[in-house]
């Protein structure tokens, strides 16, 4: 999923944003007017209208209508590029519709096709932006991107709420997939529990974790070596 979404952002945006930038570079050089205005115009509406309803999908269905976060923020921590990258794909189209509508507007208004030109290259730079943020996005996620950091605190608190487990001493929980985190964490117990005491508690908190956090698909966990003498259970 992360490998596809990468090769999205790099074809569809890369090479659409290095068109747009070279038919804006032609356009600045021969400076040719505009032609069928109104057609332009009406094509633009349709993609606004367009492109509108399928940003309001991808913000709905990506919750962002529901997150007390902002948005940027909100974005940056999404793991599903079934919903970031439309939603890149389309704040990027609306503004674009935006910017290419002003170009044909001043073009026109003032009879200076270059400012249809330079409207196209502006775009192109839009359009490589958002390539260059959702191959970032997406190549951490494909290097392993470690889960935010609410998903630690909670796995924490769960097993520091048991009376056996006086310490958490390390913790990592990274991306599989969207739905999918793995978490390796180390914790203390007391020295006098039994291997069967311990795998007992072990068992329970794997439980309890996956029920606050049904993402965490792999849990590994560590015990100090001393608990009983015993070695490390997993």
């Amino acid at each position: 999923m992360y490998f596809w979404s990468l090769v999205v952002a790099v074809l569809l945006f890369g090479l659409g944003g290095g068109l747009s930038i070279y038919e804006g570079v032609q356009h600045v050089i021969r400076r040719a007017a505009p032609h069928h205005l109104l057609w332009s115009y009406g094509i633009l509406a349709v993609a606004f209208v367009a492109e509108g309803s399928s940003f309001l999908v991808a913000w709905r269905h990506g919750g962002f209508d529901r997150s007390a976060k902002p948005f940027w923020q909100t974005f940056r921590n999404s793991k599903d590029p079934r919903v970031f990258v439309p939603l890149a794909e389309d704040v990027a189209a609306l503004l674009g519709i935006g910017v290419a509508a002003s170009g044909l507007f001043l073009a026109d208004r003032f009879q200076m096709p270059i400012f249809d030109g330079i409207a196209s290259i502006v775009i192109g730079v839009l359009l490589a932006g958002v390539a260059v943020l959702l191959a970032d996005e997406t190549r951490s996620l494909l290097l392993g991107e470690r889960a935010d950091g609410d998903v630690l605190r909670r796995v924490r608190a769960a097993a520091l709420r048991e009376p056996a487990i006086s310490a958490v001493t390390q913790a990592v929980a990274l991306h599989l997939g969207p739905d999918d985190i793995v978490l390796t964490m180390r914790v203390l117990m007391a020295r006098t529990l039994s291997v069967v005491e311990a795998e007992s508690i072990v068992g329970r908190l794997k439980r309890t974790m996956v029920a606050e956090q049904p993402r965490l698909t792999r849990i590994f966990v560590e015990t100090n070596a001393q608990a009983a003498q015993s070695p490390p259970i997993t």
